[in-house]
């Protein structure tokens, strides 16, 4: 999960008084570079703000009180992963983000670098180009470790948040009649293929991890996330689009 946060800079007058300045800024603003994406004044800037943002999840909750309902996330549509993983977060950290729906994944991802929204929640892979590039800043991944890819992103458990586990996740399903002993069998050649070196290369790739579950610990894993997507669900009323 990436997450950015709003670019901060402003130039400060010299006749400010020390008190002042040491109590700047009292909420998020905005640097304004009057140019298209990718020129010279572009690429100049970026990495300035870069190391002058609001730089981790805890700057990003503090940011979020601070100025409820001002600061903005995008998603790929309401009722999507990308929608309620953010919506979970909120409920756990008590903050007040407004939610921007796009009709996909990666339809928001230009307002994003642009400044136009200014967090998101997604696959690693996804936004791995723009963080490299300088474009987006990574705040936490939401997984068990570091990704090797971007070893200097710290996960939401190193970050105070362990109990905060959205994970996006595949799995095989057969109809409700299939025979025992067929399920078994097509368990135990699916877990030959997703523990084998090839397919963790192939996973590692996508930054996912093989889980290799029996039947009943996969049921038991579905019924988990349905509680707990069920209970953000009826908190705010999303409904799939």
């Amino acid at each position: 999960m990436q997450v950015k946060k709003l670019l901060l800079l402003l130039s400060l007058p010299g006749c400010l008084g020390t008190a002042v300045a040491q109590n700047y800024p009292g909420k998020p603003i905005r640097l304004v570079v009057p140019y298209p994406p990718g020129g010279a004044n572009d690429n100049l800037a970026r990495p300035l703000v870069q190391k002058l943002g609001v730089t981790s999840i805890k700057e990003l909750v503090a940011a979020a009180k601070a100025n409820p309902g001002k600061l903005s996330y995008g998603s790929g549509g309401v009722g999507s992963v990308s929608h309620l993983s953010v919506e979970i977060f909120k409920m756990m950290a008590g903050i007040d983000i407004l939610h921007v729906p796009y009709k996909g994944g990666g339809d928001f991802q230009a307002d994003m670098i642009a400044g136009r929204i200014d967090v998101q929640f997604n696959s690693a892979p996804t936004v791995a180009p723009y963080v490299k590039a300088g474009r987006m800043k990574a705040l936490a991944l939401a997984r068990a470790s570091r990704w090797p890819d971007m070893p200097d992103v710290p996960t939401f458990a190193e970050s105070g948040w362990p109990q905060y586990q959205p994970n996006g996740w595949y799995g095989l399903c057969a109809p409700a009649k299939t025979p025992q002993a067929v399920i078994a069998r097509l368990n135990l050649e699916a877990i030959k293929v997703v523990t084998s070196a090839f397919y963790r290369e192939r996973l590692a790739v996508l930054v996912a991890d093989p889980a290799g579950s029996t039947p009943q610990e996969f049921a038991a894993y579905i019924r988990n996330e349905y509680e707990k997507y069920g209970k953000v669900i009826k908190a705010t009323g999303a409904r799939a689009e």
